[in-house]
């Protein structure tokens, strides 16, 4: 019998091969950190009390708890396992606990590898195997997923199956995904303004009313079944406006530009003068802080439609990066995870249109994104007094001047991005624009 021999050389079987290794490998990694790092913050007092409540139903536990403030989808992913806590080894067990609470998001951001490999495989197979190794090492995903166990991730991948649909001549399936997106957790509405021109600059008004229309039936088929069974008719806004409005300072342990100031926990109904921020308090003293947040909001959606309608180079991956570096760094409201959505985005732009300068800023916010979140961690896991908590004040506002700069980096080369021509193609792509030429048939002259 003959024996054919798989090369370890990259070809399409062993391509296949080695994105299982990787994905497997990487879920291995992610659930011995997440059973091993017993994490207190959001867990014990959220997640517990949610999963508790849907063990007596899932329809009518908006009803049954009013704690929840995340839309259906991340609670419908929690149902199955809510029934794991009647299991007394499970409340007992610190390891099959952290399990139980973490095991979704940790599932969800394994899947990211062979999602962002899908995405490259037919652009290039060495690229693809290449850039889901990345994602299936970065430390600020795996904090994210496995020390905290937060719905980030969950967000993050159902958002870049919008944007791949998208970009892809699929705009029905975008509005679907990006539906499904915003009702599983409602910070995806910052990328509305994104997906709305990407639709109306690139498909014809029939294309764009029937993505927005299947967006818009998904939303109602997910929350009929909840408003019904909770009697809670204004359930979708009181979700939305409510949560956005829950945690209303200026930033909260997020490394931005109101860490950079000392307003970190401070009301967005003060003034800039309730800080004590040096000269800005004194030129700023009279205007209120979500007023000025709402400014910045105004004109980062303007820089977008800007951008969308006179820039040389158009891309979703690129602008919606540019958009949240915007919105997380100027406006209110932030949190310390919630600039962890462009680290994926980061990086699928970098070698979507191969620049160094998008991934020498996918590595920056790598890290930076990391220390926010596990600075946080570190802080609010150990008894108040501890040498983190006394010192995670000075740690927002070293980290926020130092994430600040990179932001002005990152929007630099954004824009300078947008308006200069391709200097070149990447070396695989070349090879294969080149491969589909020698196979085209010749033109008679």
């Amino acid at each position: 019998m003959k024996y054919n021999k798989l090369s370890l050389s990259f070809s399409n079987k062993s391509n296949y091969i080695y994105i299982i290794a990787i994905t497997m490998s990487a879920f291995l990694i992610r659930l011995i950190i997440a059973m091993a790092y017993y994490n207190q913050v959001d867990l014990l007092n959220y997640n517990i009390s949610w999963m508790d409540s849907l063990k007596d139903g899932l329809f009518d536990v908006y009803e049954r708890n009013s704690s929840i403030d995340y839309p259906p989808i991340y609670l419908i992913l929690l149902y199955p396992l809510s029934f794991l806590l009647n299991i007394d080894a499970v409340l007992k067990e610190s390891t099959l606990l952290m399990l139980v609470l973490k095991i979704v998001p940790v599932i969800i951001d394994t899947l990211m590898i062979p999602l962002i490999w899908y995405i490259f495989n037919k652009r290039s197979p060495k690229t693809a195997i290449f850039v889901a190794s990345l994602w299936a090492v970065n430390v600020s995903g795996i904090i994210n997923s496995s020390l905290w166990g937060q719905t980030d991730t969950i967000m993050a991948f159902i958002l870049i199956l919008s944007f791949y649909f998208l970009e892809n001549d699929k705009p029905i399936l975008g509005g679907i995904m990006f539906a499904l997106c915003a009702v599983t957790k409602f910070q995806a509405l910052y990328f509305a303004p994104i997906v709305f021109l990407e639709l109306i600059t690139k498909y014809n008004w029939k294309k764009v009313l029937k993505s927005i229309g299947a967006g818009v039936l998904l939303g109602i088929i997910v929350f009929i079944p909840f408003m019904i069974g909770s009697k809670y008719p204004s359930l979708v806004f009181d979700l939305y406006l409510g949560g956005f409005d829950k945690y209303s300072y200026a930033t909260l342990n997020a490394f931005n530009f109101y860490g950079v100031i000392g307003l970190n926990a401070v009301p967005t109904n003060q003034s800039f003068g309730y800080g004590y921020t040096g000269i800005i308090s004194d030129l700023f003293k009279w205007l209120r802080i979500d007023i000025f947040g709402l400014i910045m909001m105004i004109l980062s959606i303007a820089l977008i439609v800007f951008l969308y309608f006179k820039a040389k180079r158009k891309s979703i991956w690129v602008f919606s990066f540019l958009f949240m570096q915007c919105i997380f760094m100027l406006t209110t409201k932030m949190h310390e995870r919630y600039q962890f959505i462009v680290v994926p985005l980061c990086l699928i732009a970098a070698f979507m249109h191969d620049d160094m300068r998008f991934f020498k800023s996918y590595i920056a916010l790598t890290v930076i994104t990391a220390i926010n979140q596990f600075a946080l961690l570190l802080a609010y896991n150990n008894s108040q007094g501890n040498i983190w908590y006394n010192s995670f004040g000075n740690i927002v506002t070293i980290f926020s001047i130092v994430n600040f700069l990179i932001f002005i980096y990152t929007v630099f080369i954004t824009v300078k991005w947008c308006f200069e021509k391709p200097s070149h193609m990447h070396e695989d792509m070349k090879e294969i624009t080149i491969k589909k030429t020698n196979n085209m048939p010749s033109e008679g002259i």
